[in-house]
């Protein structure tokens, strides 16, 4: 036990003063509260109504690329789903082949 004080001691005396006297430095609360709302890094958050359910909601935060990127996602793929559907429809009605 003598020994763990004697250590702590010790190493009390080789920690630098200035480490000691740094003071932690303060990070911004909020920092989408600096930015502008159409920022890209700007974080917006949306509530969608939880499916089968009329007053459970659920919170959805993103920054507005991220949104962005989820728009251009659903956009090609409703894109790809009507040009799947063009090429397959036959307007005579007949069977593929």
């Amino acid at each position: 036990m003598q020994r763990l004080q004697y250590v702590l001691a010790i190493s009390a005396f080789l920690i630098p003063a200035s480490v000691l006297a740094q003071q932690p430095q303060d990070p911004s609360p909020h920092p989408a509260a600096k930015l502008d709302r159409k920022d890209p890094n700007y974080v917006r958050c949306v509530s969608q109504v939880e499916t089968g359910s009329l007053v459970k909601k659920r919170k959805i935060c993103r920054t507005n690329a991220d949104w962005s990127k989820a728009d251009a996602a659903g956009s090609r793929d409703a894109e790809d789903i009507q040009l799947r559907t063009r090429q397959g429809f036959d307007p005579r009605g007949a069977g593929g082949g």
